[in-house]
């Protein structure tokens, strides 16, 4: 009998293919789910039907999923180079997804499942898994999804989730050989090892009020006489061709309402009370953000619905002339109480020319950076509890000779040797509230 092996091992042969290493039952294959997770993880499920018209304790009804979802949705795909996978799929194609409903609906409640005597203590499973368990509406159907260039035809039932009424998710597995489209995928075995079965895909789609996005990814198991091993080994292919998201949805900034949310709670409060250290006159600051790029990676699930991190430009305006600037920064928001946003702006730039640096970024500032490694500008501010302030500073840095030359390592030492790091000391500070 097949046993698995856990440990180093494992992992080692898993790597060499980059498989995310996990464990494998003897009873083969795990099993398929094509888009419920009710009753599955770390969350107990309750489900219990619901008309399709009801409104649910999410404060939308499966109609409302069925509206955002039915029916045929577009976009370009792009096959993804794999250095673990082989694939036949080429050049970006079309990919269509469609989806029909039937008249079945059901509420899923789901909570953490009971702790017990685990690594985490008792009840330690409530706590780690408690934000993993969102409410949710799931809705059987069918999907079908296929491409332009023949690659994937697949028509199969499916289960459609959703958690919030702007994204509806359906994801599902189909071994390699059950395709119906021309699409071929690979893995090549670690040494040694012999393939469990086909690779498998695992499909996500997702259609949000704003697009439609999803990815295939593949995965595989092995096994020699006495081990096995499994893992993915990451996405084969994904729509839109060109997305920037590794998470979250990509949504165009002119259709975020939580972009444009960010900016309100930030810009518009008029000129705000500047103060320096070392100590000048008093001044007054004006100021200006504004989102960069055209599309934004959002979060539109339950977990973290309204919180999204993007790249803005900040500019900034001193009454006195000191400061006329225009920072890249990265901007991160997100709802402060259910109620009010909090934005949070930040930036740091190192230069081994710093009084340059000021220069550059339009800082009228006399700071003496001598006797220190290099010069770095820094810039922090937050819209927190409905009130701005934040800082802008010019700081010296004192870099620890084991940075730029660490030392060779003991190979009878435990662990890395301590390195105190960099120290950063603010030589010209300019504060700013409202």
């Amino acid at each position: 009998m097949r046993r698995t092996i856990l440990g180093s091992a494992l992992c080692s042969l898993g790597c060499s293919l980059s498989l995310a290493c996990s464990s494998v039952t003897d009873t083969g294959n795990p099993e398929r789910d094509n888009g419920g997770e009710t009753g599955s993880g770390n969350c107990e499920a309750t489900p219990t039907p619901i008309a399709l018209d009801t409104e649910s304790p999410l404060g939308f009804s499966a109609a409302d999923v069925i509206a955002l979802a039915a029916g045929s949705h577009g976009e370009t795909l792009a096959w993804l180079e794999n250095e673990a996978a082989n694939s036949s799929g080429g050049d970006p194609t079309d990919v269509e997804v469609r989806l029909e409903f039937g008249e079945e609906a059901r509420f899923v409640n789901l909570e953490p499942k009971a702790g017990g005597d685990d690594d985490l203590g008792e009840g330690g499973p409530d706590i780690a898994y408690e934000s993993e368990c969102h409410d949710r509406l799931e809705l059987p159907a069918t999907l079908t999804l296929r491409t332009a260039d023949g690659a994937l035809n697949e028509t199969l039932p499916v289960v459609v989730w959703a958690e919030t009424p702007r994204l509806a998710h359906a994801n599902f597995s189909l071994d390699a050989d059950e395709l119906t489209g021309s699409l071929a995928v690979s893995i090549e075995a670690p040494p040694g090892f012999e393939p469990d079965g086909p690779p498998t895909l695992a499909f996500d789609v997702r259609i949000a009020d704003v697009g439609f996005a999803g990815s295939i990814g593949a995965q595989a198991t092995f096994h020699s006489d006495d081990a096995a091993i499994a893992g993915s080994v990451g996405r084969i292919a994904e729509w839109p061709k060109d997305s920037p998201c590794d998470v979250g949805f990509p949504v165009p900034v002119e259709q975020s309402p939580t972009v444009q949310q960010a900016l309100d709670a930030f810009n518009d409060r008029g000129p705000l009370s500047l103060e320096y250290e070392p100590e000048a006159d008093a001044s007054e600051l004006g100021y200006a953000l504004s989102a960069n790029a055209s599309t934004v990676c959002e979060e539109l699930d339950a977990a973290s619905a309204g919180e999204l991190m993007f790249e803005g430009s900040l500019e900034l305006t001193s009454a006195d002339g000191t400061i006329d600037t225009t920072l890249p920064v990265q901007v991160t928001t997100g709802l402060e109480n259910g109620e009010l946003y909090f934005v949070q702006t930040s930036m740091a730039e190192s230069s081994e020319a710093p009084n340059e640096l000021l220069e550059t970024l339009g800082i009228q500032a006399d700071v003496d950076f001598s006797g220190y490694d290099y010069g770095q500008v820094f810039f922090a501010a937050a819209v927190s509890g409905g009130q701005l302030e934040g800082t802008l500073s010019a700081r010296g840095a004192d870099e620890a000779d084991c940075v730029s030359n660490p030392p060779e390592p003991d190979p009878n030492a435990m662990g890395a040797p301590g390195c105190r790091g960099t120290d950063f000391y603010d030589l010209w500070v300019a504060r700013f509230r409202e």
